[in-house]
């Protein structure tokens, strides 16, 4: 069948025409609006680091992730800084916030040919392979880096069981806490709470994960806060016959306790005692994210990735603290 288009009034076709126009028309800006819609946070490549810890800071300073890869990095300078930012408190709050300016503070993307490790990164001079095949750089935005501190005397006790006093704001009352031995370190930090030269850990015992508190002479007061624990009138400190600081390796031949926990053994040393150096662990936990906005282009001004906040990661620090108790 033909359809003879000159019988057919010139308004039908018309009509007919600017219903495949407005078809047309609309399914293109229906086209357009899917692909631009977005929940805000556009993320047009994702980032491969999520298993990938932060590698050990390095330099002034450098902080870095390798890619599961190896070809592939993401970094941050913070031009100025070192690394003891990681072992220390900010003097304000518990945050370090840093203005990326693409000069003293940047965070990179980068893409390597062959792979990369801690050397390339790390060396005083370095190395000029493998090449960077693509850099891409923050456009703007804020490193922040948050810093908690725990301590502990690693003794088995918990702080809470020790006397720790803890401010309404979280951070913790050193001098209000607990010091069974007056020795100016709290129990919470002290190897020794009272001060005999048995370390805590030897006067308490562990069973099926429950503390038991051990009092040898059933005076109501634990051993590890008792200074006679035998109570025969001698001092446990003064029961270290061989003068090395502790009491506990002083075993009479046949016996299988130490002299300080038999009433009947009460010999005071002759020899010159003084109490022990006490050690404590500073555990430094320090979370970094890229703040008020990150986003990646490259020179060519083309966005890789757009996403309000990204959590870069965590460095730990631990730091053994020495003091000599009064």
């Amino acid at each position: 069948m033909r359809i003879n288009f000159d019988i057919i009034p010139e308004f039908l076709l018309l009509f007919g025409l600017k219903i495949f126009g407005m078809k047309r028309l609309l399914a293109i800006f229906t086209a357009v609006i899917i692909s631009s819609c977005d929940d805000g946070d556009l993320t047009l490549e994702r980032l491969n680091f999520d298993e990938s810890a932060v590698e050990t800071p390095c330099g002034e300073l450098l902080l870095f992730k390798i890619g599961e890869s190896r070809k592939e990095s993401l970094m941050i300078e913070l031009q100025g800084e070192t690394t003891e930012i990681f072992s220390s408190l900010p003097t304000n709050g518990n945050s370090r916030r840093y203005t990326i300016n693409n000069n003293s503070v940047k965070a990179l993307y980068r893409i390597f040919e062959g792979d990369v490790n801690r050397n390339y990164f790390c060396n005083a001079i370095p190395p000029t392979e493998p090449q960077v095949i693509e850099e891409w750089y923050a456009t703007g935005g804020t490193v922040e880096i948050v810093t908690s501190l725990e301590e502990d005397d690693n003794d088995n006790l918990p702080a809470e069981l020790e006397g720790i006093v803890v401010n309404p704001d979280g951070t913790i009352n050193r001098e209000a806490s607990q010091d069974t031995d007056g020795d100016g370190l709290p129990d919470y930090l002290d190897i020794d709470d009272d001060g005999d030269n048995v370390l805590t850990s030897q006067e308490i015992a562990i069973a099926n994960n429950e503390i038991i508190f051990t009092d040898t002479d059933g005076d109501g007061i634990p051993n590890y806060l008792d200074t006679d624990d035998d109570n025969d009138g001698v001092s446990t400190m003064n029961e270290d016959l061989n003068g090395d600081n502790n009491p506990a390796n002083d075993i009479q031949t046949g016996n299988t306790e130490a002299n300080y926990l038999i009433p009947s053994l009460n010999e005071v040393t002759t020899l010159p005692v003084s109490r022990r150096n006490h050690t404590y662990i500073e555990a430094y936990t320090s979370t970094i994210g890229l703040v008020d906005g990150f986003q990646l282009i490259n020179s060519g001004q083309e966005v890789k990735y757009d996403v309000p906040r990204y959590d870069f990661g965590t460095v730990t620090t631990q730091i053994t603290q020495q003091e000599t108790g009064n």
